[in-house]
C-alpha cells in the first residue's frame, strides 16, 4: 500500500522529524485538550458505511474522499441511502444550526465519534451549506478527524490540520497521517508513550518510500 501514494513537488521540504511532531499532536491530542499524555491511539477496525443526510450535489466528492480514504486505511468505504445501515451519519446543515446542535457557538462545522478501548464504532459530522467552498474543505477535515486524527497544530500550512487550512483535498502530509495511523504495527489503545516509537519507524519507511520516487 505504501507504493500507492504519490509523491508530490514539495515533500522534499517534510522531514521524519516534523512528521512526527505532526503525529503526535493531532493523534493524541484534541482541540478538548487531553492532559500530558494524551488519548489513546483511537481508530476503525470496521468498513465504514456513509449516509449522507442532504447534500446531493456533495455526493461525488464524499465518494472520492472515500476511495482515497479507503486505500489509505485499507478499510471498506461506502455509501448507503438507508440511514440504518450506516455507522457514519453526514449531516449537511446551516452554519447556525450545527452551532445549535452542537451548543458551539463558534464552530462553522464539527464531528463527533463513539466506540471503546480505542475503537472508533460510529461517528457524525455536521458540514455547513453556507459556502459551498468550505463545505468540500469541511468535508474533508472533518471526517479526517473522525478517523483518528482529532487533532489542530499550525505546522505546515498545507496541511488539513492548520486552523487556517482551505484545503479541499487531501495534501501528501494528510496521507502520510493517515497512513500511519493505519499501519498495522500500531495497535487501537496504546498510549502515546509505547505507539510513537513504532509511528516514528512507519513514517521513516513512508518518507524513504517517497524519497525514492523522486530520484
Amino acid at each position: 500500500m505504501l507504493g500507492a501514494m504519490s509523491s508530490p513537488p514539495r515533500a522534499q521540504t517534510v522531514n521524519n522529524h516534523d512528521m512526527s511532531i505532526l503525529f503526535r499532536n493531532v493523534a493524541f491530542f484534541t482541540d478538548a485538550g487531553a492532559g500530558w499524555t494524551g488519548i489513546p491511539l483511537t481508530r476503525w477496525s470496521s468498513p465504514i458505511v456513509g449516509f449522507m443526510a442532504g447534500g446531493r450535489e456533495y455526493r461525488q466528492h464524499v465518494r472520492i474522499l472515500f476511495a482515497e480514504f479507503s486505500k489509505l486505511t485499507g478499510l471498506p468505504f461506502r455509501l448507503t441511502d438507508n440511514p440504518r445501515q450506516a455507522n457514519l451519519r453526514i449531516n449537511f446543515l446551516s452554519r447556525s444550526e450545527i452551532r445549535k446542535r452542537n451548543n458551539a457557538p463558534n464552530v462553522n462545522c464539527a464531528g463527533r465519534y463513539s466506540g471503546k478501548k480505542g475503537t472508533i464504532t460510529r461517528a457524525e459530522v455536521f458540514i455547513s451549506i453556507d459556502s459551498s467552498s468550505k463545505a468540500h474543505h469541511c468535508l474533508v477535515e472533518e471526517i479526517i478527524q473522525i478517523l483518528g486524527l482529532p487533532g489542530d497544530i499550525n505546522m505546515f500550512e498545507k496541511s488539513i490540520f492548520h486552523d487556517k487550512s482551505t484545503q479541499t483535498s487531501l495534501t501528501i502530509i494528510d496521507k502520510i497521517m493517515l497512513r500511519t495511523l493505519y499501519d498495522p504495527r500500531l495497535k487501537n489503545g496504546m498510549k502515546l508513550a509505547e505507539a510513537m516509537p513504532i509511528a516514528g519507524k512507519v513514517i521513516l519507511q513512508i518518507m524513504k518510500n517517497i524519497s525514492k520516487r523522486q530520484k
